[in-house]
């Protein structure tokens, strides 16, 4: 996939990968690439006309929420690389737009896709493409500037999607392959793109600290999907846009795939970093309270 160099599967984090490469050791052979990357992004990659990026199939100008990651993920790295805003303002665009074509109000969930062509959304909210918006937010949210003219909508959209996605978190910290059906199969991809960002928020201060809560329940459902070795498991298979339900059900699941390791291991690390969770007392607040006599 990283030399057919034709979709952002193909290059998008492969790119963004590089970049911290190059930054630490300038390289030719990484130069080289990063910037067939961004050429391919910038003006070859599929485009509706107010720019958010989408594929031309299953309907021509099908957006995927997928591709929000993978677009972002190289985007942000192109940014803090060489400096030129003109990365970030089309991440934050990105996010902005995909939100108004993706989001369901009332479930407060991203559905997979919305076919533009016919306007129509696709049938699922999957665990996974949910997860990717959130991990590109979040990475977006690290890299962009302070003063950033879309900072703040960026961050209020965060916000919005990490309460959304919280309500359906299970009894086992896991989430499950399709967000709102429980009787659909706890999968690890989406609980750890989740329990990534969430950490990565509380650490930053994007959100409130006792989220932190979540993310723990979260580890502790993705541990028991994890053999002692280190094999990751429920891992859901590679998905592709299909308008049945049955379809999403029914992916088989796998182990110690890339597109689970990854989050996996990105989660790890960040919870690492994160101050465990500490109830406040309620009877240390109550001396907080004025008493007028």
């Amino acid at each position: 996939m990283i030399f057919r160099n034709k979709r952002l599967n193909d290059n998008g984090p492969m790119g963004a990968s590089l970049i911290e490469l190059e930054m630490r050791r300038p390289t030719l052979a990484y130069l080289t690439y990063i910037q067939s990357t961004a050429e391919h992004l910038l003006y070859a990659e599929p485009r509706l006309p107010d720019g958010t990026i989408a594929r031309i199939w299953p309907h021509e100008n099908t957006i995927w929420a997928d591709d929000l990651f993978m677009a972002i993920s190289f985007l942000c790295c192109m940014g803090k690389m060489t400096g030129n805003t003109r990365y970030f303002d089309d991440a934050a665009n990105q996010v902005l737009n995909y939100h108004t074509y993706l989001w369901h109000p009332e479930k407060e969930l991203y559905y997979h896709c919305c076919h533009t062509d016919v306007k129509e959304h696709g049938v699922a909210h999957w665990s996974r493409a949910n997860g990717w918006m959130l991990m590109a937010q979040a990475d977006l949210l690290t890299m962009m500037p302070e003063d950033h003219s879309m900072r703040e909508a960026v961050l209020a959209n965060f916000n919005r999607q990490i309460i959304g996605v919280l309500k359906y978190q299970g009894k086992n910290g896991l989430w499950h392959q399709l967000l709102d059906k429980t009787d659909s199969y706890e999968e690890i991809t989406g609980t750890a793109m989740f329990v990534f960002a969430i950490a990565r928020g509380v650490r930053m201060g994007w959100i409130h600290k006792d989220y932190i809560y979540a993310a723990q329940s979260g580890l502790k459902g993705m541990m028991a999907k994890m053999s002692d070795e280190g094999d990751v498991t429920a891992i859901c298979v590679g998905t592709g846009i299909m308008p049945s339900l049955t379809f999403y059900y029914n992916r088989p699941v796998q182990q110690n795939a890339p597109m689970g390791e990854g989050p996996v291991l990105r989660a790890l690390v960040e919870m690492s970093q994160a101050k465990p969770y500490s109830e406040v007392d309620a009877d240390d607040q109550y001396n907080k309270i004025r008493i007028i006599k």
